[in-house]
């Protein structure tokens, strides 16, 4: 609420995937707030995997889909059908996957008999799983183009988590000696960004975001 705030405040927002809705817990009395999807407690029940949104063209002013796509396996067409419905703005968040395995191979968070969440094969079949493993750039690439093609143009994007080694003369040399041991055409973000976050425009509007790092609000 507080990062997005001029793209929210007095509008009617779409939340896809609001889960248990907090975002509700954060808006004033001007604006609206409508949650969908399965799970959680939304306003309205809708199942994201049949690939369609139950609302007409530019229906809401900003749309929200945050750390959802990554669960369906019709993430294309959900992500069609957000440009679609809203007419303004559409907020994205969308993981690091690569970041998520580099962190268990390398910072112990790798516990033998533990799959990797989201992400390993577990004994019973999860409530709760990734169909798409992807970084940083990919995401980036995806919402790039595919904005393109739905009247869109991406205005913002934050890579969340990089630059979380410390100051130093440690994380000057930890810093140092990753330099030396990775490929040098690897983008360091797709190691340590934990989430892509990115801000898209309808063609027609121009309203500027503040570029402050997102929060968990």
């Amino acid at each position: 609420w507080r990062k997005y705030r001029p793209i929210l405040e007095g509008r009617k927002i779409l939340d896809v995937g609001a889960d248990r809705g907090a975002l509700k817990n954060h808006i004033d009395q001007r604006t609206t707030h409508w949650g969908i999807g399965l799970g959680g407690d939304p306003d309205q029940e809708v199942d994201l995997e049949s690939g369609h949104l139950p609302f007409g063209e530019g229906s809401f002013d900003t749309v929200l889909c945050l750390d959802v796509l990554e669960h369906l396996e019709s993430l294309h067409a959900i992500f069609d059908e957000c440009c679609r419905v809203t007419r303004s703005h559409l907020v994205i968040s969308l993981p690091n996957a690569h970041a998520s395995f580099y962190r268990m191979l390398c910072h112990g968070d790798y516990q033998p008999g533990h799959p990797l969440k989201f992400y390993g094969l577990p004994l019973e079949p999860p409530k709760d799983r990734h169909r798409w493993f992807f970084s940083c750039e990919e995401a980036e690439n995806f919402l790039v183009r595919r904005a393109s093609g739905n009247s869109m143009r991406v205005v913002q994007v934050d890579a969340h988590g990089v630059g979380g080694e410390g100051r130093g003369p440690r994380s000057l040399l930890r810093r140092l000696a990753k330099r030396a041991l990775l490929r040098r055409d690897l983008n360091p973000v797709n190691l340590y960004a934990t989430t892509l976050w990115a801000v898209l425009e309808k063609e027609q509007g121009r309203l500027a975001v503040p570029a402050s790092p997102p929060t968990s609000t």
